[in-house]
């Protein structure tokens, strides 16, 4: 009997078809938990994996880092309340697949679930050794602390990668305290900055009356040299001169400051005389 060419075809496809059917592919990444009849028996690295016998099957476990984000409130040291948020970084640990399976299963949800208090409860205890002021101003320590307590809050089936602080989140009568603190300084340093500049100015005109006095005196000083210069030149003119010489350079003098004409009065005894000052007839 003559078999039609694709029907040929087909049944020599037919162990391949089978073959590749019965192939589990697991991928970089990944690893698989190997089951019979439902029971996990081995844990099989990347790769191709038959699972054509009977009861075989196979159940894939991802070996990458998972994230998922949190939120922990608690109460500081100081009795403030405080959201931490946090971001962690896990994956499962290579030698504890068939437990982690077991005990949770494959599903990255269930994972976060069962993680997810344990990290809350970290943070919290952390978070409750710091005051809200020490929680800023110490924020790398307190990254740290936290992240040092997740590590040993979570099971060692579980490796954390990382743990990120975001964020610290204060509840708004704190913010309206700090709001009304910062205020404060800025009117009190605008009033230092004010008083400062009056004080600058105040000095300055101090300075300046200074300067002015000692000018002053200084002027004065060298007034009263010149009048003590000038007193002892005279005397030393008259001791000199004599009465009877003064009284002569005095009427010297007069007569070189005389610009030629008469004077209008003269004075003698008890009258004066008024003299013409032009001719006439």
């Amino acid at each position: 009997m003559h078999t039609p060419p694709r029907l040929h075809t087909l049944l020599l496809s037919l162990p391949l078809l089978a073959a590749v059917a019965g192939c589990t592919s697991v991928d970089e990444g990944e690893r698989a938990v190997k089951l019979k009849w439902g029971k996990a028996i081995e844990v099989v690295e990347p790769g191709m994996h038959w699972n054509i016998a009977p009861g075989l099957d196979y159940k894939k476990i991802s070996m990458r880092r998972e994230t998922f984000d949190a939120e922990a409130s608690a109460v500081s040291s100081d009795q403030q309340r405080v959201d931490t948020s946090v971001t962690v970084n896990y994956q499962v640990e290579a030698s504890s697949v068939l437990e982690v399976y077991t005990s949770i299963g494959p599903d990255t949800v269930k994972w976060e679930r069962e993680l997810r208090p344990k990290i809350m409860d970290a943070v919290k205890s952390t978070t409750a050794h710091y005051t809200v002021y020490e929680l800023i101003s110490k924020r790398d320590e307190v990254k740290n602390e936290i992240e040092n307590a997740v590590i040993e809050a979570v099971p060692p089936t579980f490796t954390i990668n990382s743990v990120q602080l975001t964020n610290f989140t204060f509840s708004q009568a704190y913010n309206d305290a700090i709001e009304a603190k910062q205020v404060a300084e800025q009117a009190a340093l605008r009033a230092k900055n004010e008083l400062a500049k009056n004080q600058t100015e105040v000095k300055k005109l101090e300075q300046q009356a200074e300067a002015e006095r000692n000018a002053a005196v200084v002027r004065a000083e060298g007034e009263a040299k010149a009048l003590e210069i000038r007193g002892k030149a005279w005397a030393e003119y008259v001791e000199l001169l004599g009465p009877d010489g003064v009284a002569a350079s005095l009427r010297q003098q007069e007569i070189e400051k005389w610009d030629g004409r008469a004077p209008q009065t003269v004075a003698g005894g008890n009258t004066s005389l008024m003299l013409p000052s032009g001719g006439g007839n």
